[in-house]
């Protein structure tokens, strides 16, 4: 015997026999479907909201509004405007000749004159203003004779020790320094109150200094020393005359 319950098929509607729903009919997947949509709408709606305030921005920022021109002025032909004559209205202009400008009196020339040419003074030069001599400072010139006769009183000093020594090259060497210091005594230039006593006591040094070096050549000392006393006494002697200066 056969299955009741294996010989029976079940029909393509459920167990039950009751047929079955489609798939978009059921509940779950309407309310599946409305939520589905709902978000794709809130989606797409805030992606449009910020793309538009996203372009606004931009347009804001680097968009200048351009001014706009205003409006032209429309010129009305105005009611007290002066008419303008038509050609056949306007008179016709005559030209009259312009009169022929009359000669003046013509200026006689100004006689030329026959005085005399008037010549310009004539400069002359005037003449170059001489200028006398500077006049020896009698203060500048004690000076320079005192230190001198300093100096060839230190160099008989040392003529005296070095002959008691019997030092004949520093005696020589002596001798030219006594003969430097002479000389330049000599090239001062004095006051005019005492220049003829200057120079007469200058020459005295001089023949002095060369009787000296004679001796000094000849090794005598004895002259010698006595050529050095007279040396001192010339030396006081001019230190007057200095002393006298002016």
């Amino acid at each position: 015997m056969s299955d009741p319950d294996l010989d029976s098929d079940p029909g393509p509607d459920g167990p039950d026999g009751a047929p079955k729903k489609p798939l978009w009919k059921r509940a779950w997947f309407i309310v599946t479907a409305i939520i589905v949509a709902i978000l794709l709408v809130a989606g797409i709606t805030t992606a449009a909201t910020q793309v538009a305030t996203i372009d606004a921005q931009t347009a804001g920022t680097t968009q200048t509004p351009t001014p706009t021109p205003p409006p032209l002025a429309l010129e009305t032909p105005s009611e007290t405007a002066t008419p303008v004559p038509t050609p056949s209205l306007i008179a016709p202009t005559t030209t009259e000749p312009t009169p022929e400008p009359t000669a003046g009196p013509t200026a006689e020339p100004s006689p030329e004159p026959t005085g005399e040419p008037i010549t310009a003074p004539t400069i002359e030069p005037s003449p170059e203003p001489t200028t006398d001599p500077p006049a020896v400072d009698p203060a500048r010139f004690k000076t320079s004779a005192g230190k001198h006769l300093n100096d060839f009183e230190k160099g008989l000093n040392a003529m005296s020790t070095a002959m008691t020594e019997f030092n004949n090259p520093l005696v020589v060497a002596n001798s030219v320094k006594l003969a430097l210091n002479a000389k330049q005594l000599k090239g001062l230039d004095a006051p005019e109150n005492i220049s003829e006593e200057w120079n007469a006591a200058n020459d005295a040094l001089t023949s002095l200094v060369a009787e000296m070096k004679v001796v000094v050549k000849a090794q005598d000392y004895p002259a010698l020393t006595n050529l050095v006393e007279a040396g001192h006494h010339q030396v006081a002697a001019m230190r007057d005359i200095v002393a006298r200066a002016e």
